[in-house]
Parts: structure tokens; sequence; C-alpha cells
């Protein structure tokens, strides 16, 4: 199969990235991204691939990480927690564009599809929209695909949703995917196969054991993912720096969850 390469990926294809676009829609809810540079700082020391976040920290910090951590901008967003709650929106919008991204030195730009979702027809049209701007200029686009439960998706885990939903934003136009993990490599398999474009995997909400989480990463990769984009499960934990030389023990190196442990000194 086919395989899309783009500048946003090291050579071996693989990417561990930091996602840090929590307060956009959150505001101060997560203690530990109150104030974002120590975070920023602790995805250098780290050896994160790229951070995703907002166009306002990027705008007040991206001299922390430029030339150190390729930086992917969101350019989507939609309601706050006060009037809607993740994942079920009734309205989601294009907040910033490809030029914008230009402009401030950002490498990649990410933006939504909720897939089955009230809004999907509108993420859609939005990815779309990033995806034709975007090759214009040469700038990658992730895709971040997440099925939403309702009467037509049972189970937001299935890998035969995750599956189409990976695929639907390869059509659309999208350089990599950012989506679910479905549980086993074998899952998992299925996913990266009907998949042309690289597919990693999200953290979600920060949860379960280091060994655990490892073990996720460790499985994803083993079903031929790309490797991870994790928010809460890197910053919300004591020792963020050692958790993220953990992930690339995993996604660059081929170790196994036990040879990852080994970096983490606090589990």
């Amino acid at each position: 199969m086919t395989r899309y390469s783009n500048a946003l990926l090291p050579n071996d294809g693989k990417l561990v990235v930091m996602a840090l676009d929590h307060g956009q829609l959150f505001g101060r809810l997560y203690d530990r991204a109150r104030d974002p540079r120590p975070l920023l700082e602790a995805a250098v020391a780290g050896g994160a691939d790229a951070v995703i976040s907002s166009f306002g920290i990027f705008k007040a910090h991206l001299p922390v990480l430029k030339g150190r951590v390729k930086t992917i901008l969101r350019l989507d967003g939609g309601p706050s927690r006060y009037l809607e709650q993740w994942p079920h929106y009734t309205e989601w919008h294009q907040l910033y564009d490809v030029p914008a991204a230009q402009e401030n030195g950002i490498d990649a730009v990410i933006v939504m599809l909720f897939f089955g979702g009230a809004v999907e027809a509108a993420t859609s049209r939005i990815l779309a929209s990033v995806a034709t701007e975007a090759r214009k200029v040469g700038m990658p686009v992730i895709a971040e695909v997440i099925p939403c439960p309702g009467p037509t998706i049972a189970d937001p885990y299935d890998p035969v949703v995750i599956g189409d939903a990976a695929r639907y934003c390869f059509e659309l136009g999208a350089d990599m995917v950012k989506t679910t993990y479905t549980g086993t490599p074998e899952s998992f398999s299925a996913v990266t196969k009907g998949c042309p474009i690289p597919v990693g995997i999200l953290g979600g909400e920060h949860s379960g054991s280091v060994r655990d989480l490892l073990a996720s990463v460790k499985g994803s990769v083993d079903g031929g993912g790309a490797g991870v984009f994790f928010g809460r499960n890197i910053w919300q934990r004591s020792n963020p720096v050692e958790i993220l030389q953990a992930l690339r023990q995993i996604v660059h190196e081929g170790s196994s969850v036990d040879e990852a442990l080994t970096t983490v000194q606090s589990i």
C-alpha cells in the first residue's frame, strides 16, 4: 500500500506529539495546563517530535519550541464547556487559516472531524477546505477524527467504525489521522491497512497506569500505527519528561513496554 510522506514526520515515519490545545474548549479546567510554558519546556526536554496547541499559546511561547520541536496549530473550535459538552456539539467552526499558520512559522495544522455526530458535515467541509488550502503551500494537515456515540454508532471503539472514520479523513485530503485506539494490535491493523496515510492514536482523559498507557502505545505501533498524540496522559502526570522519553522508546526505537518502563521513575 502506498504511504504518503510529509515534512512533519521524522525519517522513520513515526511521531510522538504532545497536545496542549485543551484550553480552547475547557479553559482552566486542567490545573497543570494553567501555565503552559513549563509544559512546553517539558516537551522539548522529553524529546517530543511536535506539539499541538492554540494560536494564543503559540503567539506567547513559540520561541520555546522553534527549532527544537515542530508545531501544529489547531485551526478550529466550538462552544466552551459552559455551553456544550464534548463531543456532542451542534456547531463547530474554522477559526484560523493556513496563511495565519504560515505567517507565524507553524509547521502543520490540525482540524477535528466528528464522525457520526451532528457536526459531521460541517467538520468535513472544514477539513476539505483546509486540505485544499494547505496543499498549495505544502503544509501537512492532520485530521483528528472522533466517532460519536449515537443512533448509528453504538460503540465508538468499534474497529470497523474507527477504520471507516480514518479512511474518510484520507478521502477528504488529510495527510495524517489522529484517532482512537481500538484495543488490540490486530483490530488496529485493520484500521491502518485500510487507510493509506499514517494513523496515530489519541490519549483522551488521564486514566490507568503508566504500564497500561505504554501497552496501548505498543499495541498501536505493532498494529501499524504511526505514533501518538497525547495530552493529559503526559502533562497531568508528575513526570511528563519521563513519559515522553518512554513513548519515544516504543514509537521510535521499537522497545518493549518493560524496556520503556525503565525510563519512568514514578509509575
